[in-house]
């Protein structure tokens, strides 16, 4: 990758954790023109592995996609750092556990958000740590008792798309568009899609 400085778009899919389960991506910071990412780890995990702290992504970098790394949910702080990040996708246990919690102005440009079979049970958020989110997308965690209460803030929110997921977490999201219709938008859109 050293001789190719100027790539955009970059997948890595392989052996991207240890047997004990600490993440060993590449060096990737240099790329300052990288705008595309996505990381899938071939490794078997038993339980959530760790960061490394030296580990460091493009300030250019837009979209993330991250695919069984089964990180602990406190590791995710080392995307809350991307500064530009606009999409980012945690599918099949990207991350591990029952909890997830954000920090204020995590992710000041993130657009648009989407989980696939994680087995998160809570997430706690407010809409200042999504300040501009139009999209979200909730698929296959079962677990998942509601979206937090506060993206009813989201003046952004256009879209809440939730599939085979717990009847709480459905619920929250009409509750977040009641809270939207009540300063007279007629947005977010809400689609709730039964569980197979």
């Amino acid at each position: 990758m050293s001789t190719t400085p100027n790539l955009r778009k970059l997948g890595l899919c392989g052996a991207l954790t240890t047997r004990s389960g600490d993440l060993k991506c590449p060096d990737i910071d240099f790329l300052a023109h990288l705008k595309t990412l996505k990381l899938f780890n071939t490794i078997p995990m038993s339980k959530a592995g760790r960061l490394s702290s030296s580990i460091l992504f493009p300030r250019s970098l837009r979209k993330l996609t991250v695919s069984n790394l089964y990180l602990h949910w406190k590791e995710a702080w080392v995307f809350e750092l991307i500064p530009n990040l606009e999409v980012l996708k945690l599918k099949f246990h990207a991350f591990v556990g029952k909890g997830w919690e954000t920090s204020p102005k995590a992710f000041p440009c993130l657009k648009f958000l989407r989980f696939h079979e994680l087995d998160l049970e809570t997430w706690t958020a407010s809409h200042d740590h999504f300040p501009v989110l139009q999209r979200l997308q909730v698929y296959r965690c079962p677990y998942l008792m509601e979206i937090p209460e506060d993206f009813g803030n989201i003046c952004t929110l256009e879209w809440i798309e939730l599939s085979e997921c717990s009847d709480a977490a459905s619920n929250s999201a009409r509750d977040i568009r009641e809270v939207q219709e009540s300063f007279g938008n007629d947005w977010p859109k809400i689609l709730l899609n039964p569980r197979v």
